[in-house]
C-alpha cells in the first residue's frame, strides 16, 4: 500500500513539474512575442496580402539590424523591442518600394502600391549588385512579367522586338537572327539567370529555348559591359530572370493556338513510303504552344517546375518583285529573278526545375536544371532528313550573408548544346555532328566600406569545348577544340554625395589563346530631381570564337568557310550620355540616350572569291546611336509606351554583311486596362515601324562582268502591328484573343534582310491559374 502511495505522489510531482515547464515556455513565448512587432503587408488597391516580400531594417542608434521575408499571409515578426526607432525597407515584385522611419509598436500595417512604371523594382544586371531601378547607377531597362502577359508573347524574341526599338529580327538559313543597337548578334550577351548559353549559330543562340511563360523579368543594359561580363558584351547585356513562385501554391496552365501559316500536307495524296507521309505531316505541325508551371513555396523553401511544348508549321514565301541591285559606279541596275524562300516548321519540348532556400538572414541556395529538345522540319526540300537540337544544363549557387554589409556567393553552371541529323529513311536515326559545352564557375564578394563605397570583387573561370565536323573540310570526322578564360573582376560604387555617384570597374584575366586582356569602365550619375544624368565610358573585349579560329567547313558544297588562327581579339571603346526624367505625379518616365561605339579589329567573313569565305580582322567599325524611350500612365485606363532609335553604321571598307539594320526604328504600345468587380480586361495594341534601308555588297560571282563591283540593295520601309485582348474572370480563368500582323504586311522581296511574316494570323489562348 505504501509503495503504491509513493508511486502516486511521485506521479503527481512529475506531472506538476511538466506543467510548470510548459507554463514557463508559454510565458516565455508570450513575453518574447510581446517584445517583438508584427509587420503586415497589404495591397493598397485590393487589400489582399503581399506574401514573400523582402524586409530590411536598422535601428537609428545602430544597435541592431536585420532582414527577412514575409510569410504567405503577408506578415513578418521582427525581434525589435517596442519603443525602438528604426528605418525599414520593404520591396516586392510588382510594387513600389517602401522606405520609412517608424517607432516600433505592437503591430504595423503597410499598404503597398502597384509599380506602374516598373521603376522601383530591384535590378542586378547593370552593376551585379542590387539597386532600385530608378536609382541604378547604370541605365537599365526592365520588362516585367505583367507586361509580357499583356502582350501574350511566346518567346523572348517576341518580347524584345516589341519592347526595344533597337532590335531587328530576320531569318537566315540557320534560323532567326537578331541585330541589337546597330551591331550583329555576337556583340550582345544573352544570359538566363545570369548564366551564358551554349550553342551559338552565326552569333545567335537558339532563341526558342527561352519561353516567355517562364520569364519573371528581362533586364537590358545598353553599351559595353565587358568589365563585368567579359567577351560578347561589347554591345550590351540582356539578362532573362526566370520565374519563382510568389504564393504557397503558384500553379498555372496555358495553351495558345494560332492560325495555320500554310497547308502543305494533303491526306488524300498517295505516299509510297511511310517516311514520305511523315515528312509531309511534319511540315504541317499545328501552331500550338502549351505551358504548365508548378510552383510551391513554404516560407524559406521554394520549388518551380516548368514544362513547355510548342510547334509551328512550315511555309514558303514567294517574291512579288525581283530584287534590284544598283551599281553606282556604272549607274546600272540589275533586277533578279523571282524566287521562293522556305521557312522551316518546328516542334520542341522544354522542362526546367528550380529549387531554392532563402532564410532571409544568412543563407540562400538555389539549384537549377533544364532539358530542351527542338526539331526543325524542312519545307519543300526533299532530302528526307531534318535537324534536331538538344540542350542540357545544370547549375546553382550558394550565398552567405556574413553581415548586413557583406555577402559572398559561389555559383557554377554547365550548359551543353547538341546538334543532330535525323535520317528519316533510317527510322529517324539521329547522328550527332556538333556539341558545344560551357563550364562557368564564379566566386563573388560584395561589401560596404563605410557609407560611401560598395565594393564588388570576383573571380571567374569559363571553359568552352566545341566538338564538331566543321574543322575538317569534308566533314569526315568530329574534332574538338577548347579554350579557357580565367578573370578577376573589381568594381567600386562610390557615393560622392547625395546626388552624385560613380561606378569604376575593371576586368582582367588570362585567355588560353590570347594571353592577358583588360576591360575598364566608369559611369557617373548626377541626380537633379526630376532628372538623372549618366555618363559612361567602357572598353570592351571579344575573343574570336572557336569557329572563327579553326573552321574549315563546306556549306552544302556551295562554298567553303575558313577560319584563321592569326585573328586578333576585337576591342571597342564605348561612350554614352543619357538623361532620364521621372514625374511620379503624372506617372511619366522619359529617357534620351546618345552613344558612340568604335570596334577595332572587327572580325568579318569576307568573300575572297565566289567559293570561299575567310574570317579576317578589318580595321574599324563605328556605330552612332540616338535613342528615346517613353512610359506614361495617361489615365487609370490607359498606358502608353514608345521608343525610337537612330543608328548610323560606318565600316572602313565595303564588305558583304549577313544582315544590316534600318537606320530608323519606332516601337509603340497602347494598353487599355479595365476592371470591375471580378472582371479584368486588358487590350494591347503594339506596333513597330522600320525605315527604308540600303545594304551594300560586292559582286563576287567570278563569271559576272560586274565581278568586284560594289552594289546597293534597297529595302522599303514597313510596319507590323499586333493586337491582343485578355479577359480575366476572377482569379482563375483568362481568355486571350488576338491577331499578329494586323495590317497583313508581307515583304515584296524576301531575303535575309526582310521580315519573314506570312501575313495576318489570328490566335486564341486560355490560361488557368490555380
Amino acid at each position: 500500500m505504501i509503495k503504491k502511495m509513493n508511486r502516486g505522489i511521485n506521479s503527481i510531482v512529475s506531472n506538476t513539474h511538466r506543467l510548470f515547464l510548459v507554463g514557463v515556455l508559454l510565458f516565455s513565448s508570450f513575453w518574447i512575442y510581446g517584445q517583438s512587432t508584427v509587420i503586415s503587408l497589404l495591397q493598397k488597391e485590393s487589400g489582399a496580402s503581399v506574401p514573400y516580400a523582402n524586409i530590411c531594417w536598422q535601428t537609428l542608434d545602430n544597435s541592431s539590424s536585420g532582414n527577412g521575408i514575409s510569410d504567405e499571409k503577408g506578415k513578418f515578426q521582427m525581434g525589435v523591442t517596442p519603443g525602438s526607432d528604426l528605418i525599414i525597407h520593404i520591396s516586392s515584385i510588382g510594387f513600389k518600394v517602401v522606405n520609412d522611419t517608424l517607432r516600433v509598436e505592437q503591430g504595423h500595417t503597410f499598404f503597398m502600391e502597384e509599380d506602374v512604371l516598373n521603376l522601383e523594382q530591384v535590378t542586378v544586371t547593370g552593376t551585379r549588385t542590387p539597386h532600385i531601378l530608378k536609382e541604378a547607377p547604370v541605365l537599365t531597362q526592365m520588362i516585367a512579367q505583367k507586361e509580357i502577359a499583356r502582350a501574350d508573347a511566346a518567346t523572348i524574341t517576341d518580347i524584345l522586338e516589341t519592347e526595344v526599338p533597337g532590335i531587328e529580327l530576320a531569318r537566315h538559313g540557320f534560323g532567326q537572327t537578331m541585330s541589337v543597337q546597330g551591331l550583329e548578334p555576337q556583340y550582345t550577351l544573352i544570359l538566363v539567370d545570369g548564366e551564358r548559353l551554349a550553342g551559338e549559330t552565326g552569333g545567335n543562340i537558339d532563341y526558342s529555348r527561352i519561353n516567355a511563360a517562364n520569364i519573371e523579368r528581362v533586364e537590358i543594359v545598353r553599351g559595353a559591359s565587358s568589365a563585368l561580363y567579359g567577351s560578347n558584351a561589347m554591345g550590351g547585356v540582356i539578362n532573362i530572370i526566370t520565374r519563382k513562385p510568389r504564393h504557397k501554391f503558384d500553379i498555372s496552365a496555358n495553351v495558345k493556338y494560332r492560325q495555320r501559316n500554310q497547308k502543305n500536307y494533303f491526306p488524300d495524296d498517295t505516299y509510297y513510303e511511310d517516311y514520305e507521309d511523315k515528312f509531309y505531316r511534319n511540315m504541317d505541325k499545328p501552331n500550338l504552344n502549351g505551358n504548365l508551371s508548378l510552383g510551391f513555396r513554404n516560407r524559406n523553401f521554394y520549388s518551380n517546375t516548368f514544362l513547355n511544348a510548342k510547334s509551328t508549321d512550315g511555309y514558303v514565301l514567294s517574291d512579288r518583285e525581283g530584287m534590284r541591285f544598283y551599281y553606282p559606279e556604272l549607274d546600272t541596275t540589275l533586277v533578279e529573278e523571282l524566287h521562293e524562300t522556305a521557312i522551316n516548321g518546328s516542334q520542341d519540348y522544354t522542362i526546367t526545375q528550380k529549387i531554392g532556400y532563402d532564410d532571409g538572414k544568412r543563407w540562400a541556395f538555389e539549384l537549377r536544371g533544364n532539358h530542351y529538345r527542338h526539331e526543325e522540319f524542312l519545307t519543300r526540300v526533299y532530302n528526307w532528313q531534318h535537324d534536331m537540337f538538344k540542350n542540357y544544363s545544370i547549375g546553382g549557387f550558394a550565398k552567405y550573408r556574413m553581415s548586413a554589409n557583406d555577402n559572398i556567393q559561389l555559383s557554377y553552371n554547365t550548359d551543353i548544346f547538341d546538334k543532330y541529323d535525323v535520317k528519316e529513311r533510317k527510322n529517324d536515326t539521329a547522328v550527332r555532328y556538333y556539341r558545344n559545352t560551357f563550364h562557368n564557375a564564379k566566386l563573388n564578394y560584395t561589401t560596404r566600406l563605410g557609407a560611401k563605397h560598395n565594393l564588388f570583387v570576383g573571380i571567374e573561370n569559363l571553359y568552352e569545348i566545341l566538338s564538331a565536323d566543321m574543322f575538317v573540310w569534308d566533314a569526315s570526322e568530329i574534332q574538338s577544340k577548347s579554350t579557357n578564360d580565367l578573370v578577376f573582376v573589381a568594381q567600386d560604387e562610390y557615393t560622392i554625395s547625395d546626388d552624385i555617384s560613380a561606378v569604376i570597374g575593371v576586368r582582367g584575366g588570362y585567355h588560353s589563346t590570347f594571353a592577358f586582356h583588360a576591360s575598364p569602365s566608369i559611369t557617373l550619375r548626377y541626380r537633379l530631381k526630376p532628372f538623372n544624368l549618366r555618363l559612361n565610358y567602357a572598353r570592351g573585349y571579344r575573343s574570336p570564337t572557336l569557329k572563327e579560329l579553326y573552321m574549315n567547313w563546306s556549306h552544302l558544297g556551295m562554298f567553303q568557310i575558313v577560319g584563321s588562327t592569326d585573328l586578333k581579339p576585337e576591342t571597342n571603346n564605348y561612350c554614352s550620355v543619357s538623361l532620364d526624367y521621372l514625374n511620379l505625379d503624372h506617372q511619366l518616365n522619359a529617357t534620351l540616350i546618345g552613344s558612340y561605339n568604335q570596334i577595332d579589329h572587327k572580325i568579318e567573313g569576307i568573300w575572297v572569291n565566289d567559293s570561299m569565305v575567310n574570317y579576317i580582322n578589318i580595321s574599324k567599325v563605328k556605330v552612332v546611336n540616338l535613342e528615346a524611350m517613353l512610359k506614361w500612365r495617361l489615365h487609370t485606363l490607359f498606358n502608353l509606351k514608345a521608343g525610337y532609335v537612330y543608328s548610323h553604321h560606318i565600316k572602313d571598307r565595303d564588305v558583304v554583311a549577313l544582315s544590316d539594320i534600318s537606320p530608323h526604328a519606332l516601337t509603340a504600345q497602347l494598353e487599355f486596362l479595365y476592371e470591375k468587380n471580378k472582371y479584368h480586361l486588358t487590350a494591347n495594341l503594339s506596333g513597330k515601324l522600320l525605315s527604308t534601308k540600303v545594304v551594300k555588297g560586292t559582286n563576287m560571282i567570278e563569271e559576272s562582268p560586274l565581278y568586284g563591283k560594289v552594289y546597293e540593295a534597297r529595302y522599303p520601309a514597313y510596319a507590323i502591328f499586333n493586337l491582343t485582348v485578355n479577359q480575366r474572370y476572377g482569379k482563375h480563368y483568362m481568355l486571350g484573343l488576338g491577331v499578329r500582323n494586323l495590317l497583313n504586311y508581307t515583304a515584296p522581296t524576301v531575303t535575309m534582310n526582310t521580315t519573314a511574316s506570312v501575313g495576318r494570323r489570328f490566335f486564341v489562348s486560355f490560361t488557368y491559374n490555380f
